[in-house]
């Protein structure tokens, strides 16, 4: 059976009034994304995360983790862990 690490981290949104999109940026990993709305633009953090995070850890990289528990919008990731 393959067991799973949960990850956790901040979600600050914003409006662009240029383009009319919705940002979401996870700052404890410096990614953004964007969307129609705020449903699209985290989905679309969401699996941009996952992605991030998945090549980090098939390079070695230690996952970084969200500092302190502020409050606000959190995102979960769940990613399986290998065994060795």
């Amino acid at each position: 059976m393959q067991t799973q690490d949960l990850y956790q981290y901040r979600v600050v949104l914003s409006y662009d009034a240029e383009t009319g999109q919705v940002i979401a940026e996870v700052p404890a990993l410096d990614i953004v994304d964007y969307g129609a709305d705020a449903s699209e633009a985290l989905s679309s953090v969401q699996v941009m995360i996952a992605f991030h995070l998945e090549c980090l850890l098939l390079e070695g990289v230690e996952v970084p983790s969200e500092e302190g528990k502020e409050e606000g919008l959190n995102l979960q990731i769940w990613l399986p862990v290998e065994q060795p």
